[in-house]
């Protein structure tokens, strides 16, 4: 018999529109404007409740466009553990006390300090000022929340100050999140590998952080396998599927529809470990003939840096002990 790949998660993307001026490391295809999963609902829920998978997470674009459908799939399914990423934009207060009266996960996507906001994500003042409010809206439930540091080769060089800002604020489970598929200049891959030991060195300062990056670090960066329903109900086994580079290619990807799954009672929960690893051989095929040699070998390298970070953290802590 052979052995089996379970799904930790499901992956919901109602929408892949956003909120905001498309940042400049974002790769999220959001003119894909199709709304099938969502008027579909009930059938999602049916497709949720029959499905062993715990842990579901909203995706996007940005979900919090979606807010009352959100609601309305965390209020039928009770025994789920929900988790959903934003751009924090929309978190309002009355939202933020939902998703801590639901004991919902929280993983709020971030630059840093003021400065950087305006680097990759070109926040205007108005919505620094929007961040920061619902930042403080979430200062009593800090413990569900992460933070996903995201690190570029523009913001590099303030990758400790911007820990340091975060972690002053309250925010204790941080994910420090590197620019993949990008360039990094052999200077900038420097500068990251300085700004990482800085962190290694002053870590007593930092006494109650969580690094999410020891749980989640990956041999393909950025996608993960899970099973993802997409917002026009086709089901993926990767969170690939939603990138503009790979749009071209989602047809021969599908591997199911959600809505005809829902209506046969059925569900996708595992499947054999050579499925899901010829799943992974074509993309890792796909991503390396989309993009240049350049950003794959700098790609490669920012994941050998970040390995060895980890490593090195998991050493000082284990010492520590």
């Amino acid at each position: 018999m052979s052995e089996k790949f379970k799904f930790l998660e499901i992956v919901i993307i109602l929408t892949r529109s956003c909120n905001k001026k498309e940042c400049s490391y974002c790769q999220v295809k959001k003119d894909y404007k199709v709304n099938k999963l969502e008027n579909n609902l009930y059938q999602l829920i049916e497709f949720l409740k029959n499905s062993p998978v715990k842990s579901v997470r909203f995706l996007g674009g940005e979900p919090l466009l979606k807010y009352k459908k959100i609601k309305q799939i965390i209020k039928n399914l009770p025994d789920k553990n929900f988790i959903i990423n934003t751009n924090g934009l929309l978190l309002t207060k009355a939202k933020s006390d939902f998703f801590k009266k639901y004991n919902i996960k929280i993983i709020l996507s971030h630059d840093g300090q003021e400065p950087d906001l305006k680097i990759n994500r070109y926040y205007t003042d108005k919505q620094i000022a929007v961040i920061n409010e619902n930042l403080i809206n979430l200062e009593n439930y800090q413990k569900q929340t992460q933070i996903n540091l995201t690190v570029s080769p523009q913001t590099i060089d303030n990758l400790y100050n911007n820990l340091a800002y975060i972690y002053k604020l309250g925010f204790k489970k941080i994910n420090i999140l590197p620019v993949f598929y990008q360039n990094w200049p052999q200077s900038q891959l420097r500068l990251l590998k300085l700004e990482l030991s800085k962190i290694l060195v002053n870590l007593n300062k930092f006494k109650q952080l969580e690094l999410i990056n020891l749980k989640s670090f990956s041999y393909l960066p950025l996608f993960k396998n899970s099973l993802l329903i997409d917002c026009d109900g086709n089901i993926f086994f990767s969170t690939a599927v939603i990138e503009k580079f790979f749009h071209q290619y989602r047809k021969e990807f599908i591997k199911a529809n959600m809505m005809i799954l829902s209506e046969k009672k059925k569900n996708y929960s595992e499947l054999n470990f050579k499925e899901i690893e010829d799943y992974n051989k074509k993309i890792d095929k796909l991503i390396i003939n989309e993009f240049s040699h350049t950003v794959i070998t700098s790609t490669e390298k920012v994941n050998r840096i970040f390995e060895n970070f980890i490593n090195k953290y998991l050493k000082i802590n284990k010492a520590n002990l």
